[in-house]
């Protein structure tokens, strides 16, 4: 009933990222913030870090909090970087589409001229 209400929701949560992210609270709450700040390092982006640093700024750990700044910020540079990478590969596609229609539209006029 709880995953149809999420569902409904149109909001997804991944098993392990709610699992990691229980983890991190537990972690915080028993004062072990390098295995938080490892357990952050898990996290599948950048927005998740994101809540994590908002709840340790909620139970006042700033320096924890600027560790995981360091984290989001090298997660999202990695999120830049796979939406470039992945940019430039439909691009390379869409460009040798071009000149296999090229090729095969200048033989077909060739063939029927």
């Amino acid at each position: 009933m709880r995953e149809t209400a999420i569902n409904s929701a149109n909001v997804y949560f991944d098993l392990s990222t709610v699992s990691a992210a229980v983890t991190f609270q537990l972690a915080c709450k028993s004062g072990r913030e390098m295995r938080a700040s490892e357990l952050c390092e898990l996290m599948p982006d950048s927005r998740t870090v994101q809540l994590a640093i908002k709840y340790a700024s909620r139970l006042h750990l700033m320096q924890l909090a600027e560790r995981l700044g360091a984290i989001a910020q090298l997660k999202a540079d990695e999120e830049q970087q796979s939406d470039s990478e992945r940019c430039f590969m439909r691009c390379r596609v869409l460009s040798r589409m071009y000149l296999f229609l090229l090729f095969f539209f200048s033989f077909i006029i060739s063939a029927v001229g």
